[in-house]
């Protein structure tokens, strides 16, 4: 959008000049006319489902939209490529999938350069219009060939001059972690949504905290009908109402757990309501399946051109209006968690495949803090209160495959995937999406690969759990609340908490070497240690580990867990009498099986080391050499996520989700005590020489997940 005003009359006196001379001699479509194209109204709402009156959404009152769908078309099952705004809005802009054209990682610019539905308006004459009083949102992942917009509002366009206006409405978006705008407009609503009224997902606990964090959300709702509905008005005030295409529609689905971010049918459905011009399709209601891709091809359509590039969006308008039998759709990177999921729908069935299950459903950091539900629904899963369809919503991990009948199951609650009696079905919605990975050049699956049915991975644990601790390490400094420092001596070095520090969503620590020893220590490092002690569940952290200098590997990082005494925020002690039980997830590179012909960031101890209560070791399970880990052309200095799994009987360690080591550790054979987490960074060469410092690990987060109570 022009800040210019002399920028922005010039535009708009070429964007004239432009319709003057296609009016004249410009290409049209074959059903070129000499009457002017009508103006086109794009209304974005943020983060909503189909939660509207005319849907039949219980409990909330949408009139001004209501009455905009009765004087058009209603769309039933129209769905965006992508279940966040940034993906979606990249696919409507371009008329693409993201995926074809690198635009598929949330709020990322990719590489591609992409031709815009603007900009192809722009050549046969429209004024593009930019926000109209409302928000300006844009949020693509790519960068358009040229200028989308030639100013803020469809009154700046030239005497007689057609109009593309595309706006957003962004009250349905949580905007602030406290929840106070949305509490705001529930307190000064003329009509709040009854609690009584409202209908509940089943996948959702019917708790208080829950029902109102809903009501509130279809309050949202409310308040931007009412913007609608002020649009509505001054379209008609103006004399522009009657012969204009307006278009109302969600980016992507509602900001609810299991909903935005996730391609199920309340993340990818939104609503979609045309209002054609001159009153045509009046009263319309499709019930098969569009794209949100097709609004794209749509509106070139309507405005008498073609798009700059092909694209994959097909015209909803004309005498075959087109539908689809099959809608594909894909999530990446959504904050800072990755996750890559692709999902296939032929109107019945769906078919999602995780690629990266291990994960579970974890949400980004903004989610988290953007969710109310989450913590009570953490409360009730970690206290065995959830149903089977509610501990979905948080569980840990998920499945490879889903696979659900849409029409028995519509919340996608009984996941059919390992059913034999639906291997046929399966077969042939895998066969599509392949074919669609394939045909668009996913460029979110390069250097993916998806571990397949008959993998061992994440996705084997029989136990279910639910986030119960955690740290994102955003901020500036150590969360003391959750970390105590490490300070004491250990091997060749010493640990400073000055070598502890958190930037940019990552804690660092720090191994240096020191110019003069202290203590005898010839290097300082660092280290953290969870406040919190923990038992039986799921230890996961993501971390990159350096790689330090030289010729010799003397230093060492670890992920590990043990008991400790902390005392005045920092351990006072690495050798209490109370540990019994040290697991370290990784040590790398593992210096005590020093071999020069294996690289060192490819190569991890993973082991449980037993002590008796005099601190002298018992025993390692497994026994070394066979507790070493060694993966081929792994490059540690990259991130990965390296987690294991304590059960009553044996300790499973993982790397990037996939199985790599497997202690037999039986409560009735050794006493499992509670541990802490330590995160770490010494120096430490046992059989070798020199130290290869300085070095660093970073860890990006770390998450605890509680069993769930039988």
């Amino acid at each position: 959008m022009f800040s210019n005003p002399s920028r922005r009359l010039l535009a708009t006196l070429v964007a004239s000049l432009a319709w003057v001379l296609a009016s004249c001699s410009g290409p049209r479509a074959e059903n070129e006319t000499s009457e002017r194209p009508p103006d086109i109204i794009w209304i974005l709402a943020e983060d909503i489902s189909n939660e509207l009156s005319c849907y039949g959404e219980p409990g909330v009152s949408t009139p001004h939209i209501d009455q905009l769908a009765a004087e058009g078309t209603r769309y039933e099952r129209a769905y965006c490529s992508g279940p966040a705004c940034s993906t979606s809005r990249s696919g409507m802009m371009s008329g693409l999938y993201q995926t074809r054209i690198d635009a598929h990682d949330h709020r990322r610019i990719g590489s591609a350069t992409v031709p815009t539905f603007p900009e192809a308006l722009r050549q046969v004459g429209y004024f593009n219009a930019l926000g109209a009083g409302y928000s300006d949102k844009t949020d693509l992942n790519f960068t358009p060939t040229g200028t989308l917009f030639d100013g803020a509002d469809w009154s700046e366009a030239g005497e007689g001059q057609p109009t593309f206006t595309q706006l957003t409405l962004y009250g349905t978006h949580r905007l602030d972690a406290a929840g106070n705008d949305w509490r705001a407009i529930r307190e000064n609503s003329p009509n709040p949504v009854d609690l009584d009224a409202v209908e509940l997902p089943p996948y959702f606990p019917d708790i208080p905290e829950v029902r109102e964090d809903w009501a509130v959300y279809l309050d949202q709702i409310q308040h931007m009908d009412g913007q609608v509905g002020d649009i509505i008005a001054r379209l008609k005030a103006e004399g522009r109402y009657d012969d204009a295409m307006i278009i109302f529609c969600g980016d992507n689905g509602r900001c609810h757990l299991r909903a935005k971010n996730w391609p199920y049918e309340p993340g990818l459905k939104v609503p979609l309501i045309i209002k054609w011009p001159n009153g045509e399709r009046a009263g319309e209601v499709v019930k098969d399946m569009v794209s949100m891709l097709d609004v794209t091809a749509t509106v070139l359509d309507v405005a008498g051109t073609d798009p700059l590039q092909p694209i994959d969006g097909r015209s909803l308008g004309g005498d075959n209006p087109s539908t689809r039998d099959l809608i594909f759709a894909g999530r990446d990177m959504a904050g800072e968690v990755q996750d890559h999921i692709r999902s296939v729908c032929d109107g019945r069935w769906k078919y999602i495949r995780n690629y990266m299950p291990e994960h579970g459903y974890v949400e980004s950091k903004y989610t988290v803090e953007h969710r109310p539900m989450l913590a009570p629904m953490k409360r009730l899963g970690i206290e065995g209160k959830l149903t089977d369809a509610q501990l979905m919503v948080i569980q840990k991990p998920k499945p490879l495959e889903e696979l659900y009948d849409l029409e028995n199951d519509p919340h996608e609650i009984n996941n059919l995937a390992a059913d034999p009696t639906h291997a046929g079905i399966k077969a042939t919605l895998i066969g599509h999406l392949d074919n669609w990975i394939e045909e668009t050049g996913d460029t979110g699956l390069k250097g993916v690969s998806w571990w397949g049915e008959a993998a061992t991975d994440a996705s084997t644990s029989n136990q279910t759990y639910v986030l119960e601790w955690q740290d994102e390490f955003t901020g500036n400094t150590l969360d003391t609340d959750l970390w105590a420092y490490r300070e004491d001596n250990k091997h060749q070095s010493i640990q400073r908490r000055e070598n502890v520090s958190v930037a940019d969503g990552a804690l660092r620590l720090n191994l240096r070497v020191l110019d003069t020893p202290i203590d005898g220590k010839t290097a300082s490092g660092a280290g953290v240690v969870s406040n919190r002690r923990f038992h039986y569940g799921w230890y996961e952290a993501r971390a990159r580990l350096g790689n330090g200098t030289g010729e010799e590997r003397g230093w060492h990082h670890s992920f590990w867990a043990m008991a400790a005494e902390i005392q005045d925020g920092k351990v006072a002690t690495t050798y209490p009498g109370i540990r019994r039980t040290e697991i370290d997830c990784f040590e790398n590179p593992t210096e005590h099986l020093y071999e020069p012909e294996i690289n060192g960031l490819g190569k991890f101890v993973q082991h449980v080391i037993v002590w008796n209560e005099q601190g002298t070791e018992w025993g390692r399970l497994p026994k070394p050499p066979a507790d070493r880990t060694i993966i081929p052309d792994f490059d540690a200095s990259e991130w990965h996520i390296y987690a294991f799994e304590w059960t009553p009987e044996t300790i499973n360690f993982y790397v990037d989700g996939k199985i790599t080591q497997v202690a037999a550790y039986p409560a009735d054979e050794h006493a499992h005590d509670e541990v802490n987490v330590w995160l770490t960074a010494i120096s430490a060469n046992w059989n070798h020489p020199g130290d290869q410092i300085p070095s660093k690990a970073e860890y990006d987060y770390f998450r605890y997940y509680a069993p769930v109570k039988d």
